[in-house]
């Protein structure tokens, strides 16, 4: 029978083991009980003032609770080891309250006083807490402990574990963090200071932006007179008004509101705060409860400032002819929207200001002038600022006046006499002071003075007109003022002056010439004409009296023509005679005797058409007698002695005959024509008599016609005739023939080329002017209208489109002799078909930069690209195809400029461009251009631009797609003693770089699951491909560098010996990588020794590795990828111990690793009293299914900490310790019994 031996630490261990189990789990059963029994509050312990009823779960008593000392019963909670923390369940008719004073007295029948406690924290800390937070007896006590902690009730050295508590931190983060919903107002900015706002006129505040929480849901403005509040939808409002608390609103005022508003608002929203019931003795508890209390909120300090914002305005007004300022100027000013604010006027001074304008834009308008001054039309515009005077200024104009002297005849008043001229009479322009302030002329009648200041003036004349007696009189006048709109006012002055007045006296005689005494008698009867020569009118006519005497009335100056217009009965009249008056009052006198007559004559060669005189001394003429029917033939002794029967005419194209002709009949017959001019064959009949006798001799007038000339043109132009074929190197090209043919539709301008000028001295035509406009018909002829002789130019005009026009031609038209009326000359005049100018531009791209993994480029013009220019349709002649649709009619490549130019003849039609062949680094376009050829001009080139959508065609890169695929190699275990390799494992990850030759990286790609890498539209160029990354640091990375050549034909991969690398199937290039592979080398020996130990079944194990194999004399060596390896011992050798230990070890690529475990060898057996135990803290490892745990540490626990229960009441748990209490004993007892028994 086995004895129980317990020493004194034995019995004590035992004993504090079971006090320790029912404090566990006793107590919380302790708990349960309480909080089923105790929810129910139901004993009253008090009342309030507004007689609500206190009550507690726990009745007072003076069993196990003392009631008269602090003891509150009810729920109970360990926090972190400190002995149980406890408060009875306490509410308020019906709702829960809390104890904030646990040092107190209980609640014993007190009477409580309400009132709100304003306290954030605690407001947090009894919202967030009991019941919202839970209903449990924890929960309850959570809200309990926050509160004391809150007020510091509890002892210090309990305050860190218990508010370490999660329920309890959380209320207190709550108290700190004040985010429990109460009902609140608030405005974020209330005191503001208004500005000026231009679009609405008036003082503005910013937005009053409100923060409010709560049910009720207005807040009310009381607006001082002059104030609106303006809400965030426009609406204003004045006085009292009631708003929304999530309304926000501004203040505003007008311009001339001053001062500083402080607005009170309250509010309908209703605050919840705490309910706090204070005892009428203080020693006892202060209880708390999320209370009934509430409060409306009245938010004070809404502030606004407003700035009066008005200024004055001062008006000056000046005068530019003065310096003095000017009074009586009345104005207007107006505000911007036009409306009229004042109408100030200056004062004696000459300003004015305006008082008290809103700020801002003003205009001023003068509307009525001071007195001798213009009105200024411009308004001035004008900013008013605030609290400050703005300045304007106006400067009138004074008013002018001009006076216009008006020259008169003192008879016949604007209309001078005889030759007198008004004009040039000149006056001194005299001030009312006698200065001469201006000095005119005369000119068309009138004469006006300069810009005078109004006033009164006098002209004098100081110089008469010519014709005229100097005035001696003067002629007053006034400028006087009109209005103010009226800038210069005029008046006229009519000044007089007499003409100069002269007389004529004739005296008529008369002698026979045949014999006689030889005196003069006077000849009455002869009448005489005084003819004014200027005007060719008749102002006197006078006959001789008696005695052969006559006197004409007084004549105004001038000079006459005196005619005698009636001569007595067998005498001849004498010549007409000129006669001038030039001095006031003088008679000028003539003696006149008639004598004997004979007529010489004047013949005067003319032109037909102008009656004008042919400059031409090449006319001659011969004179028949009628009455003797013989030839006229005088006799000149000049240059020398002859006898003239044919007379020519001199270079004024006039001749007078030698001698006299007597009174008679005449023929005169034209024997030579002037040069130019077409012989006139008709005898012109003329007779010398009296009535043919005039200014002294008998005048006839022989015409001629002046000859002309034609101009004939043939129009031929090129068509097409043929088309020829020829085969190339881009098949088969034709080619286009052009002929000659008539050409309708053709006009010319012939045009003087010099001034046209016949015989008679007219210019027919001024060089330059278009004298024909001539077109050619169906046959492509015409003729022109009949031209003077002359030199001119044919210049085609118009053409039909297609034909260049032709040069211009000299045309010159001369004298063909007297007997041809109308000469011709003709012209045969081709035109040659345009030539069509075809410039196709071509653009090419290139790579400008590599960034970022992709490429840049740009285009810019591509030589080197051969267009081939076809018909788009079949080219006809007729019926007959010339040429068929689609064919190819020009060759072009591009030059450096990306420009293939073509130039030749074409015929109108539809045309294309198409690209035959292309640079070796680009795409060639296989989009046709058209175009179309119609013929719009007669340039000689037509010239069609073809692009692509009015940009060059551009050709792009020829790009590929260059794929490579990554291998890498893994460890196959064969035979699980050795490992081999093959290259099939996914290379996701692996990183490879395209670099340029120069070595820059372009771009970078990473193997997909499949171990494909794409670098995706490559340009034509040369690469290099090399590995940047691997997919794992197991692999090493590829040192192969890979040339790749991108170009139209493909793609040309080589590797870093220049040899070409053998695409396969979808992809360019494969790249393998190697395993990082190290070796191990392991060796088993003895403790202490050197030598291998042979027959111990060793295994490696590691990632995808396990190796066994049993050890020989010599050293192991594996080959191993790179990593963390395990070593370790399943089977010792014979007589040796099994070494449990696990040796880790690395493995580096390409290094040897050496690993040595080292066995002892088996002790012999032997006793050791006791039993065995594992000291503390060892590690220590054991062996399951031959596999080796981790490593244990063996830890004693610590003892938990009992702290000081912090004051709240007597302990709930007293019979629980006197339960463990009896229990200790009684089990001592056993205890003490049993060793008795056994002793």
């Amino acid at each position: 029978m086995m004895t129980l031996k317990l020493n004194k630490k034995g019995i004590l261990s035992l004993l504090t083991v079971v006090a320790i189990f029912m404090q566990i789990f006793l107590s919380p059963l302790a708990t349960v009980v309480a909080w089923a029994s105790e929810k129910d509050a139901g004993y009253e312990v008090g009342t309030t003032d507004s007689g609500k009823v206190i009550k507690s779960s726990v009745k007072p008593g003076k069993s196990l609770l003392k009631s008269t000392g602090t003891s509150s019963g009810g729920y109970v909670y360990w926090y972190d080891g400190w002995r149980e923390t406890r408060t009875p369940y306490i509410t308020v008719d019906g709702n829960a309250v809390f104890c904030i004073e646990a040092q107190k007295h209980y609640p014993m029948g007190e009477y409580y006083t309400e009132s709100a406690l304003n306290d954030e924290g605690v407001y947090n800390i009894v919202y967030y807490g009991y019941p919202r937070k839970g209903t449990s007896e924890k929960d309850y006590l959570d809200t309990f402990a926050a509160l004391n902690i809150y007020y510091g009730n509890f002892p210090a050295d309990s305050v860190a574990a218990i508010s370490n508590d999660s329920g309890v931190k959380y209320l207190l983060d709550k108290a700190r963090d004040k985010t429990a919903p109460r009902g609140s107002f608030d405005i974020k900015n209330k005191s503001q200071t208004a500005s000026w706002n231009e679009t609405t006129k008036r003082q503005e505040t910013g937005w009053y932006e409100t923060v409010a929480t709560g049910n009720n849901n207005s807040y009310t403005l009381n607006l001082p007179a002059g104030i609106k509040a303006v809400t965030t939808d426009g609406k204003e409002y004045s006085g009292t008004v009631k708003l929304d608390i999530m309304q926000n609103f501004k203040l505003v005022a007008d311009a001339r509101y001053n001062g500083t508003i402080d607005l009170s608002i309250p509010t309908d929203i209703v605050n919840s705060v705490v309910t706090k019931f204070t005892p009428s003795d203080s020693g006892f508890q202060q209880l708390v409860m999320i209370g009934d209390k509430t409060e409306k909120v009245t938010l004070s300090g809404v502030k606004a400032t407003f700035k009066a914002q008005i200024g004055d305005l001062e008006i000056t007004k000046k005068g530019n002819d003065t310096s003095s300022l000017l009074p009586n100027a009345k104005y207007e000013v107006k505000d911007e929207t036009g409306a009229v604010v004042a109408t100030p006027t200056t004062n004696a001074d000459g300003k004015v200001v305006v008082k008290d304008l809103i700020r801002g834009a003003y205009t001023v308008t003068e509307t009525t002038a001071p007195n001798g001054y213009l009105v200024a039309s411009a308004s001035q515009n004008i900013t008013v600022s605030v609290d400050a005077t703005s300045q304007v200024t106006f400067t009138n104009i004074a008013v002018l006046g001009k006076a216009t002297v008006i020259k008169h005849d003192g008879e016949t008043g604007v209309m001078a006499q005889g030759d007198a001229v008004l004009d040039g009479a000149e006056f001194d322009i005299l001030n009312a002071s006698g200065a001469i302030v201006d000095h005119v002329v005369i000119v068309n009648g009138k004469a006006q003075t300069k810009n005078l200041p109004l006033g009164n003036y006098t002209a004098k004349e100081t110089k008469p007109g010519v014709g005229y007696n100097l005035q001696t009189k003067v002629f007053p006048f006034a400028l006087t003022y009109k209005d103010q709109n009226t800038a210069i006012v005029y008046t006229d002055k009519i000044a007089t002056n007499d003409v100069i007045k002269g007389k004529i006296e004739i005296n008529k005689y008369s002698h026979s010439n045949e014999g006689g005494s030889g005196f003069l008698t006077g000849l009455a009867g002869a009448e005489f004409t005084i003819i004014h020569k200027a005007s060719g009118k008749e102002v006197a006519k006078v006959t001789t009296d008696a005695n052969g005497h006559m006197i004409t009335p007084a004549l105004p100056y001038g000079q006459y023509i005196v005619k005698e217009s009636k001569t007595p009965t067998g005498f001849f009249k004498i010549g007409d005679f000129d006669v001038e008056i030039k001095e006031n009052n003088k008679t000028l006198t003539f003696n006149i005797v008639d004598g004997d007559f004979k007529s010489p004559m004047k013949i005067v060669k003319k032109d037909k058409e102008t009656g004008k005189s042919i400059f031409e001394s090449s006319a001659i003429f011969k004179i028949k007698n009628m009455k003797t029917g013989k030839w006229v033939e005088q006799k000149i002794n000049y240059p020398k002695p002859a006898t003239l029967s044919e007379f020519e005419t001199n270079d004024e194209g006039y001749l007078i005959l030698p001698t006299e002709l007597k009174m008679g009949d005449y023929e005169l017959y034209e024997i030579k024509a002037p040069n130019g001019y077409v012989l006139d064959k008709t005898a012109v009949k003329f007779s010398v008599n009296e009535t043919t006798f005039q200014d002294g001799l008998v005048t006839i007038d022989v015409v001629n016609e002046a000859q002309k000339a034609t101009l004939s043109i043939e129009k031929t132009g090129e068509a097409l005739e043929s088309a020829d074929k020829k085969t190339g190197e881009f098949g088969d090209q034709y080619s286009f023939n052009f002929g000659q043919k008539a050409l309708a539709g053709v006009e010319f301008d012939l045009i003087a080329k010099e001034d046209i000028i016949t015989g008679d001295g007219t210019i027919r035509h001024y060089k330059g002017d278009v004298v024909d406009h001539i077109v050619t018909g169906e046959n492509g002829k015409v003729t022109s209208n009949e031209q003077y002789l002359g030199k001119y130019e044919l210049v085609e005009t118009k053409a039909p489109f297609g034909y260049i026009l032709s040069e211009k031609q000299d045309i010159t038209f001369a004298y063909a002799g007297q007997d041809i009326e109308v000469t011709n000359q003709a012209k045969v005049i081709t035109n040659t078909w345009q030539s069509l100018g075809i410039n196709i531009h071509k653009a090419g791209e290139f790579v400008t930069d590599w960034q970022f993994g992709h490429y840049y480029t740009d285009t810019k013009a591509l030589a080197g690209v051969t267009f081939g220019v076809y018909t788009k349709d079949a080219i006809q002649l007729g019926d007959k195809i010339l040429v068929p649709a689609n064919s190819l009619v020009a060759v072009s490549k591009t030059d450096k400029d990306g420009i293939a130019h073509v130039a030749g003849k074409y015929p109108v039609a539809q045309f294309y461009a198409k690209e035959l062949k292309t640079t070796d680094s680009h795409d060639m376009s296989t989009q046709k251009f058209n175009f179309n050829y119609q013929a719009t001009s007669n340039n000689p080139m037509f010239d069609v631009r073809v692009q692509d959508s009015d940009k060059a065609i551009v050709n792009y890169l020829h790009k590929e797609t260059i794929t490579l695929k990554k291998l890498n190699e893994v460890s196959v275990k064969q035979d699980g003693t050795s490992k081999t390799s093959k290259y099939e494992a996914s290379a996701q990850g692996a990183v490879f770089g395209l670099y340029s030759e120069q070595g820059k990286l372009l771009r970078t790609v990473s193997m997909n699951g499949e171990s494909i890498a794409k670098f995706l539209d490559i340009p034509v160029g040369t690469y290099t491909i090399k590995e940047i990354k691997t997919s794992s640091d197991k692999y090493k990375l590829s040192t192969q560098n890979y040339k790749v050549l991108v170009s139209k034909t493909g793609i040309l991969v080589t590797d870093t010996t220049g040899k070409i690398v053998d695409a396969e199937q979808g992809v360019n290039f494969v790249v393998k990588n190697d395993l990082k592979k190290g070796t191990a080398e392991i060796s088993k020996q003895e403790i202490g020794g050197s030598g291998e130990l042979p027959g111990a079944e060793l295994q490696v194990k590691g990632e995808n590795t396990d190796i066994r194999w049993i050890s020989t004399d010599k050293p192991k060596m594996i080959q191993l990828e790179e990593g963390t390896y395990t070593l370790s011992e399943t089977l010792p050798n014979d007589g040796y111990q099994l070494n449990t230990e696990t040796i880790t070890f690395e493995v580096k690529d390409g290094k040897v690793t050496k690993v040595v475990m080292h066995n002892k060898r088996v002790p012999a057996p032997a006793k050791v009293p006791g039993k065995p135990v594992v000291p503390k803290s060892q590690v220590v490892t054991k062996v399951v299914d031959g596999k080796t745990s981790a490593p244990e540490k063996i830890v004693e626990a610590a003892p938990q900490k009992v702290g000081n229960l912090p004051k709240t009441g007597d302990t709930s748990m007293d019979l629980l310790v006197i339960a463990g209490i009896i229990l200790l004993v009684g089990t001592s007892v056993i205890v003490i019994q049993k060793r008795r028994r056994n002793e």
